[in-house]
């Protein structure tokens, strides 16, 4: 490992081609991250490219490393990990804190997750993996725009959904969640994301029926199936889906939420 403005690393995981790696900047005060390295190095999919312990020097590593996945530290210091996130760029984002005190701002910035402090790594591999899902939905959505997908067709209690010469039925009973995509959608069932070019408008009516609930205006939600719920006082700020990711919850549809979970 060598000392520069940042410090570029390489990740011991050896799982999945270079394309399917997900290159991860870590960011943390010094205290903190040898001990992140040592934990996130070992997982599947999680190529470390670089390491920082301030936003000055996590900036200049994002600018020459382009990592796909950033772990930030929200107590960074003097400085503030949601600056960091904010020059993330195309970037996934995870926050990491002492306590739930930020989680709210975190998901406004669309967070993959945030963990609070000590991480583990059971706990950082799923983050790993839901990271890496939207990494190749991403690359999937930048392919569909070079080779526009067959518009996708709702059939009886499911989607007919073709892309790239392949035809896939998706049933809407196993859909755990729903979020727009430029003028796509990703329908996240049973562990894989696809894409369709349906419109969220179009969704309302038809998943509503179906206990799938629009919680944002790019997002829908199996609402019996959440986990759990974050607050930001008494507003419901963000669910968690059955497939662990957390959604944002916009202020037009806490309500609806609230009353249908009761909670």
């Amino acid at each position: 490992m060598t000392t520069t403005a940042f410090r570029s690393t390489a990740s011991d995981s050896t799982v999945g081609t270079a394309e399917q790696q997900l290159k991860v900047l870590l960011v943390d005060d010094p205290a903190g991250l040898d001990q992140l390295c040592a934990i996130a190095s070992p997982l599947p999919y999680a190529q470390i490219v670089a390491a920082a312990s301030s936003k000055a020097d996590a900036r200049a590593a994002i600018a020459l490393a382009n990592p796909d996945l950033i772990i930030v530290n929200v107590e960074l210091g003097d400085d503030s990990g949601f600056d960091v996130a904010a020059a993330a760029g195309t970037a996934e984002v995870v926050f990491l804190a002492s306590s739930g005190e930020f989680a709210a701002d975190a998901f406004k910035f669309n967070a993959v997750d945030y963990l609070v402090k000590p991480v583990r790594s059971e706990s950082l591999l799923p983050v790993i993996l839901r990271a890496r899902e939207r990494m190749l939905a991403k690359r999937a959505l930048e392919a569909a725009r070079r080779h526009p997908a067959i518009p996708s067709t709702m059939h009886g209690e499911g989607f007919w959904v073709k892309y790239l010469g392949r035809t896939f039925f998706v049933p809407i009973s196993s859909i755990s969640w729903v979020e727009a995509h430029g003028e796509y959608v990703r329908l996240h069932a049973e562990g894989r994301a696809h894409l369709a070019r349906l419109r969220m408008n179009d969704l309302e009516e038809l998943l509503q029926s179906r206990q799938l609930i629009r919680v944002h205006r790019s997002a829908f939600v199996r609402l019996d199936s959440v986990k759990e719920v974050k607050r930001d006082g008494n507003r419901i700020a963000a669910v968690r889906s059955s497939c662990g990711q957390w959604v944002a919850v916009g202020a037009r549809y806490e309500k609806a939420v609230r009353n249908y979970l009761r909670a």
